[in-house]
């Protein structure tokens, strides 16, 4: 039975819901298809956590009115895209449930593909307030955003870093160097 990330081996581990959480997470986790046993364990990749965690989250904050920043303009925008059939009432939850969605695909590494296509669809979204509110997303046109277009920025920043993830989803992997040739050779 492999340790957990804190050194308690065994059940004991599974005392506290982070302990089950992590065992969870660490079972699900796709391992890298390039991995020799003799590499020693496989650590847990926090870079290719980070986007997934950060999308889960701004998409629970969506849940509950008045925590999420952006929440006001996410629903303009979709009222605006549904020519007013979608009210930010019926909306925001649904988006909210769309981005865990998107999170959890991200960090279990489940159905990499569709969680995939649903962060393209839902990137388009996010950056179509830039074109429809260009007055709210920025105070000086177009270097100066405010907090909403931060965070619509951020929002593409972390579509990028998943879309460097999805790279691996046809059995590519991440390498800090590309591998030298020997000299003379």
């Amino acid at each position: 039975m492999c340790g957990s990330p804190f050194g308690i081996k065994g059940p004991a581990r599974f005392g506290t819901l982070r302990g089950r959480w992590l065992y969870v997470t660490e079972k699900l986790r796709p391992t890298r298809p390039n991995h020799h046993p003799l590499d020693g364990p496989q650590q847990p990749d926090f870079a290719a956590d980070q986007p997934g965690d950060c999308v889960f989250w701004f998409g629970a904050l969506k849940f509950f009115p008045g925590l999420s920043p952006a929440q006001d303009l996410a629903g303009r925008t979709i009222e605006t895209l549904s020519f007013g059939l979608l009210q930010p009432t019926v909306s925001l939850p649904i988006l909210a449930a769309w981005e865990v969605v998107i999170g959890l695909g991200l960090i279990t590494g489940w159905f990499m593909r569709a969680t995939l296509l649903l962060l393209a669809l839902q990137m388009i979204g996010t950056v179509l307030p830039l074109f429809f509110f260009p007055a709210e997303v920025f105070t000086r046109l177009p270097y100066a955003p405010t907090l909403e277009g931060q965070y619509i920025i951020k929002n593409l920043v972390l579509a990028a870093a998943a879309l460097v993830l999805g790279a691996t989803v046809r059995g590519g992997y991440l390498e800090s160097e590309p591998p030298r040739k020997a000299r003379g050779a």
